[in-house]
């Protein structure tokens, strides 16, 4: 018995395609188009048995009925059991589909998977938290294994596509590739964010979604943000600008995290909905204005990472009033008309970004009036050749820890904003100011900053006429650690901010 199923194995679907127009293919079985809430159960019952359905994770509708206490004779060898814990339950195998996978056949002890994005057995039943007992060439366009052909040791796996059978126990068991260490069990480290993946599974680090890892790296006033965090993947496998694995196509619904099965460039004016993520790596993916402003957030909880952003008749990236809690991480962005980044709502985190060669960066606050509410982060940025707006802002800033090289001027306040600079390094490429309190011209309320251990290079000097002793307190708000303004630090920025070339973490 390969477990408790309403539908006989030979019947399972691979894709919609599969299933009538009015069904969905969860888990290999087409069950009926359902809203429901992700990750909800309801009672079943199959082959005489009490089980259970789980509702798909984009609440499309229910799987098919697993009985936790069905016999199971599975196709994995007893030897490769975790034969000391008879009664921990079945195994979960909620997080292959979101992790890209398709989930072949399920027992109560085994998750068996289609793995074709060459990630490889061992790596791929850790991310569920399991360990590889099988593995096998797959059938081509088929989610099933080929034993026509000899079993492959687990640790020799990581083709296009590979059938994999995740059981339980830890990576060192005896009866899977004996003889061989450990290590060809673990994740690759080269594989998972520079974030580091926590080993415990603790915070915003599943061993099911190492993806979501990145999220333990977001600090400031963003730091509520978790984007798509435990929401379907959405993959972008086309660089048309609409139909179907289009990037506005994964835009449509809120509560996705979008990644990419293709480089290249995608014109696009994207409005981001709420809680959602695009993720750029793996992939070198341009998204390169067709209106306005290339990405729009006017929503909450929203993170994008990873992109190069590109040509607009406004703003690259335009943070409107309503949002709230918005990460923006290794971006690239260049040649828009006018800020690459505008910034008029609460609360926001500017990370590991790459601003360059544009009239103006950064503009929080749009309007000629003070913003009291507006609370933004920038550090570990890189600024270079622009001439000016570091950004400009009538709110309230904190930045540390960046690198400015500009033009004409470094930050501007005015409008009762606050600006708390701390430990950046100003470069001015023909002299100019790093820090002014007041913009001149019509605007006559100004501002007030607060230098706290900058470099100036480059002839850049301070503008006097200021009061800084109003200027908030970062620490009154969160915790941060400054690093030092040094060659140390410029090296480290000019090399590492912007996008990266890094794996998808899977």
């Amino acid at each position: 018995m390969l477990g408790c199923s309403d539908t006989p194995p030979d019947d399972r679907c691979t894709s919609e395609s599969d299933c009538e127009t009015s069904e969905v293919c969860i888990n290999g079985d087409c069950s009926p188009r359902e809203i429901c809430t992700p990750g909800e159960t309801r009672a079943c019952t199959c082959d005489g048995l009490t089980g259970a359905q789980e509702c798909g994770p984009s609440g499309e509708g229910f799987g098919r009925c697993v009985c936790s206490d069905a016999p199971d004779s599975g196709s994995v060898d007893s030897g490769s059991r975790d034969a000391g814990t008879p009664d921990a339950g079945p195994v979960d195998c909620t997080g292959v589909e979101p992790a890209g996978w398709s989930l072949c056949e399920e027992t109560a002890s085994s998750c068996s998977i289609d793995v074709s994005d060459g990630t490889g057995c061992p790596a791929a039943c850790a991310a569920l938290g399991l360990r590889c007992g099988e593995s096998f060439e797959n059938i081509d366009g088929m989610c099933a294994a080929d034993r026509t052909l000899p079993a492959l040791e687990c640790a020799d796996t990581g083709h296009i596509s590979d059938y994999c059978v995740c059981v339980r126990g830890d990576a060192g068991d005896a009866g899977v590739d004996a003889g061989r260490e450990d290590a060809g069990m673990d994740v690759d480290a080269g594989d998972v964010d520079a974030g580091g993946m926590d080993a415990g599974g603790g915070g915003s680090c599943p061993p099911t979604r190492p993806w979501e890892c990145i999220l333990d790296e977001v600090e400031g006033f963003g730091a509520a943000t978790t984007g798509g965090q435990g929401g379907a993947l959405c993959r972008v496998t086309t660089l048309a600008s609409t139909g179907a694995g289009s990037l506005r196509d994964c835009l449509s619904a809120p509560g996705r995290w979008i990644v990419f099965d293709v480089s290249g460039v995608i014109t696009v004016a994207a409005n981001v909905p709420d809680n959602t993520t695009i993720d750029g790596r793996g992939q070198r993916v341009t998204l390169r204005g067709s209106a306005s402003h290339v990405v729009d957030i006017d929503s909450s909880n929203v993170f994008l990472t990873h992109l190069f952003i590109e040509n607009a008749t406004s703003d690259g990236v335009h943070v409107g009033p309503t949002a709230r809690n918005v990460w923006l991480n290794h971006l690239s962005l260049s040649d828009v008309d006018d800020e690459l980044l505008g910034i008029d709502g609460p609360t926001v985190t500017v990370s590991w970004c790459h601003l360059r060669d544009n009239g103006y960066a950064t503009l929080v606050g749009g309007g000629a009036m003070p913003y009291p509410e507006l609370f933004v982060t920038f550090h570990h940025n890189l600024f270079t050749d622009n001439r000016e707006r570091h950004p400009r802002t009538r709110g309230r800033v904190h930045s540390y820890n960046n690198y400015i090289r500009f033009a004409s001027s470094g930050g501007r306040v005015s409008q009762e904003g606050h600006l708390l600079s701390e430990r950046n390094i100003y470069v001015a490429t023909s002299g100019g100011t790093a820090l002014i309190s007041r913009t001149g011209g019509a605007v006559t309320v100004p501002g007030s900053y607060r230098s706290f251990e900058d470099v100036l290079r480059g002839g850049a000097t301070l503008d006097a006429s200021n009061d800084p002793s109003g200027v908030f307190d970062a620490r009154d708000f969160y915790e941060y650690t400054l690093d030092a303004a040094d060659d140390a630090l410029e090296t480290r920025i000019v090399a590492e901010a912007g996008w990266q070339d890094v794996p998808f973490p899977s």
